[in-house]
């Protein structure tokens, strides 16, 4: 705190308390360095390492793990700040407690991301998330809740991060889903993208963009949709997008990427855009109904299925 600049090198930290974090960094002009720290919490509300109120922190080769609920490895909360991960491995066990909670400017690379009991990653509100070369893994085990994911992006309306547009960028690594679906984008808008990753879906959703029940405050019934602009880059996918009434969705498919898919199946979603470049593939694995298709529609493979474009059959 107070714009402090703290090293922290082959320390070993360890909390049993609740809401006691490792290591935490508060305040704008704080900054934090760890290198090869290694961080063991046991209780709930006790992440591995914290930014909050514009703190920073720089993370390289560390070892974290924590054990209770509410205990993201990775962690940020109110005021947002910045994190940046440099290699190491980053392990959280608890319920409602992703390897990384973002309300700040999350950067991690050559690093393992693990959630054992939760979604892998969780963005909330204008922020970001950018991984690079990481393997990430998450499982999400919950009752009396709508939906099951590993990535989830959303607004809470609790006050911790401020509105607008979440961004999630993943380069390179591995993405594996050990319960749910891939991305679930819920009451707020983002955008997408994710460029030569290796995906390991549990089920055939790999995207959904759709409102919720409000339930947990987020938003309003019937105007708490979302809004998704996904990009693939050089990227294989499997799996199906679905969108609701009350959502938007942009779909691109650029350089060289491939989808073995269907996109809006139910014909439930509002706008719904589809851009596939000359370089790039779709297969159809059921019906698609877009109010938009762009690019090079000769790159679609209908596999017996049918396009459609604002209800009239476009490739079949």
């Amino acid at each position: 705190m107070g714009k402090a600049d703290v090293t922290i090198n082959g320390a070993n930290v360890s909390t049993s308390a609740p809401g006691a974090n490792g290591i935490f960094s508060y305040g704008a002009g704080t900054k934090v360095t760890l290198n090869n720290v290694t961080i063991r919490t046991t209780n709930n509300s006790s992440g591995g390492i914290m930014v909050a109120g514009g703190g920073a922190m720089y993370v390289s080769d560390c070892d974290i793990e924590t054990q209770g609920g509410s205990s993201a490895a990775l962690r940020s909360d109110r005021g947002g700040g910045t994190l940046a991960v440099a290699g190491g491995t980053y392990v959280s066990h608890g319920p409602g407690s992703p390897a990384i909670y973002c309300t700040a400017k999350v950067n991690a690379s050559n690093a393992t991301l693990t959630a054992t009991y939760s979604q892998a990653i969780v963005i909330e509100g204008k922020n970001s998330v950018t991984l690079k070369d990481c393997i990430v893994s998450g499982r999400m085990v919950r009752s009396n809740v709508e939906n099951l994911q590993n990535i989830m992006i959303y607004q809470s309306m609790s006050g911790d991060a401020e509105i607008g547009k979440s961004y999630f960028t993943m380069e390179g690594g591995s993405l594996t889903s050990n319960n749910g679906d891939m991305i679930y984008v819920t009451n707020t808008s983002c955008d997408v993208r994710l460029a030569n990753v290796a995906i390991v879906p549990y089920n055939d959703v790999f995207l959904k963009v759709v409102g919720n029940d409000a339930r947990t405050g987020w938003g309003v019934v019937g105007k708490n949709g979302g809004q998704c602009i996904f990009t693939a880059d050089h990227q294989e996918i499997v799996g199906n997008t679905i969108v609701d009434k009350i959502s938007t969705l942009g779909f691109s498919l650029t350089s060289g990427s491939t989808l073995r898919g269907t996109i809006n199946n139910a014909n439930s979603g509002g706008s719904v855009t589809v851009h596939v470049d000359e370089t790039s593939r779709w297969t159809l694995t059921a019906d698609a109904y877009v109010t938009s298709l762009t690019g090079t529609t000769e790159n679609i493979i209908p596999n017996g299925f049918t396009v459609y474009v604002n209800g009239i059959a476009a490739i079949k």
